[in-house]
């Protein structure tokens, strides 16, 4: 128990860390259970011009970041963040007409496509995978979250009184 709180308050720890790069009004960082996995500068595509974008991915979302200077202090402006619920990611086939390895990250609403270009297939599937694992980890949240409100309604809390309990067939009194 006490190694979990420590590691519980190293992960939070990281999360200011991560909130303190931001400039304060564009995004929120620190949340309950949210965890960050990793921090990326990935080649983003856009027509005929490639160019370095900051992402960070975190256990429920994938937030783009891109640089900015308030009096001279570098900081962040989070341009798009896009919880886990709501990512979208597509394996783009490759093809003479387009550069090798693509993959391309969507809001669920469609409004803005990413393409995101890995140097081999190997940090291609690694992203894909990472990508895939923050939209389950958000999914399986959820899930989990209807479970819980749910045990207060299964059917053996509204069919049995409060004072019986269920044994097992073939037990003894």
């Amino acid at each position: 128990i006490i190694n979990d709180r420590k590691r519980e308050d190293e992960e939070i720890v990281k999360l200011y860390e991560v909130q303190k790069k931001f400039d304060s009004l564009s995004v929120e960082i620190v949340k309950p259970g949210r965890r960050i996995l990793s921090e990326k500068t990935l080649k983003e595509v856009k027509g005929m011009k490639i160019k370095d974008v900051l992402y960070f991915f975190f256990t429920d979302a994938i937030i783009r970041a891109k640089k900015g200077s308030l009096l001279s202090e570098a900081f962040l402006v989070c341009k798009t963040n896009i919880p886990g619920d709501q990512l979208h990611c597509i394996d783009v086939a490759d093809s003479p007409l387009l550069l090798p390895n693509l993959i391309q990250l969507s809001h669920a609403t469609g409004s803005k496509k990413y393409f995101v270009h890995a140097e081999s297939r190997d940090e291609k599937d690694l992203l894909l995978k990472e990508m895939r694992n923050i939209m389950s980890q958000k999914m399986i949240d959820a899930c989990q979250e209807i479970e819980e409100k749910n045990k207060l309604l299964s059917p053996t809390t509204i069919l049995m009184p409060a004072n019986r309990s269920i044994r097992p067939t073939g037990s003894s009194s």
